[in-house]
């Protein structure tokens, strides 16, 4: 067991391998729905004072609150890195505030 200098448990050995099968598992696929998705991410995000803590670090991870131009002083590959943490923050919030619309049902020609 891994001793953890900050928690006062013990840890077991991490195993990525089963937490991502486990993750696939819980995964509803096809059967979820971008409506589903928007309200997961409110309901996650906005319901608790827990998730807005959660989601102001996280947008801030993804430099939400600066331009990553002025954090890469210039650098290509390092603004390039950072637009991408950009572009995940940006997702985020995307899902949340923007209510998917129905789309209409087809008409025959």
């Amino acid at each position: 067991m891994i001793r953890w200098p900050f928690r006062r448990h013990r840890v077991g050995t991490p195993d990525p391998e089963a937490f991502l099968a486990e993750l696939a598992a819980s995964h509803p696929g096809k059967a979820y729905k971008p409506m589903d998705r928007y309200r997961d991410f409110r309901r996650l995000f906005l319901d608790s004072e827990q998730g807005r803590r959660v989601l102001y670090e996280m947008l801030s991870w993804g430099h939400m609150y600066r331009s990553p131009a002025k954090i890469s002083n210039f650098g290509t590959n390092e603004t390039f890195f950072h637009e991408g943490e950009s572009h995940f923050a940006k997702m985020i919030m995307s899902t949340m505030h923007a209510e998917p619309k129905a789309r209409p049902a087809r008409t025959k020609e």
